[in-house]
């Protein structure tokens, strides 16, 4: 009797988290298409001949080393617009970054169209690669690696 009461508290909240979920997906679609359309059509501040660009990075501006997320926004640009060696020039996470963002986006348009089998895949496949903690070690250790370098060639 208790199974079956809990089975009926499931049944009746499921159309409200699935209702949520569809919310949130179409906020990470739009978002995301922005985000997109933003990268082919933004653009950043000129190179200059020395390698150097405008930044608002604090770290940069104050330190003098670039910070793991510097080029980031120029990388994701330049992707946008198909230069592809440029974008890995300015930051070689910025393509890891598109790639994610637009494996968000081809799950956000699964979920609004109710396919539930490719957001099980890409959840399970996420949650196998452990995704956040991997991209985020990823950032550490190219942040870390970038400033010894660019230390060491001083």
């Amino acid at each position: 009797m208790e199974e079956i009461k809990k089975t009926q508290i499931i049944n009746e909240s499921l159309p409200d988290r699935v209702r949520t979920s569809r919310q949130m997906a179409a906020i990470m679609l739009i978002g995301l298409t922005g985000f997109f359309l933003l990268s082919v059509f933004y653009r950043p501040s000129e190179v200059r001949s020395d390698g150097e660009y405008f930044t608002i990075c604090a770290f940069k501006n104050i330190i003098g080393l670039p910070c793991p997320g510097c080029g980031l926004a120029h990388s994701v640009c330049a992707l946008g617009k198909g230069r592809f060696i440029e974008s890995f020039r300015f930051n070689l996470l910025g393509p890891a970054v598109y790639l994610l963002a637009f494996a968000i986006w081809l799950r956000s348009i699964c979920v609004i169209a109710g396919w539930s089998r490719p957001v099980v895949w890409m959840d399970r496949a996420a949650a196998r690669m452990k995704l956040i903690w991997t991209f985020t070690a990823m950032f550490a250790v190219f942040g870390m690696g970038r400033i010894v370098y660019l230390l060491l060639a001083r």
